[in-house]
């Protein structure tokens, strides 16, 4: 299994890695090249649709995969991309006031 994220955020890497813990999910942080066989990808099982560009006007521009690609095609191993957005706000419960947020 391989987590596809859509921006680099090491806080969304965190709580991926806390949520497939409790779900007893594959972790993020194993190493996806050496269960494929390969050495040539990064010891991770993550990968960003698009990556930070420029220091103070910040922009993300897609990211290419090749390595990666070519490791899942070439393996015998099945590997599943699985897309991930993680949201974090008041959205998924809206409570209606900040003390009753606080107190929940």
């Amino acid at each position: 299994m391989c987590y596809v994220l859509a921006n680099p955020a090491h806080t969304d890497i965190a709580l991926l890695d806390d949520i497939a813990r409790r779900n007893e999910l594959p972790a993020p942080f194993r190493d996806l090249g050496a269960a494929l066989g390969r050495s040539d990808t990064p010891p991770r099982a993550w990968c960003f649709l698009n990556r930070r560009m420029g220091w103070l006007l910040t922009r993300f521009v897609p990211v290419d995969h090749p390595r990666l690609l070519a490791a899942i095609m070439s393996s015998d191993v099945d590997v599943a991309l699985v897309p991930v957005s993680i949201v974090c706000g008041r959205a998924p419960g809206k409570h209606g006031s900040l003390l009753r947020a606080l107190v929940s």
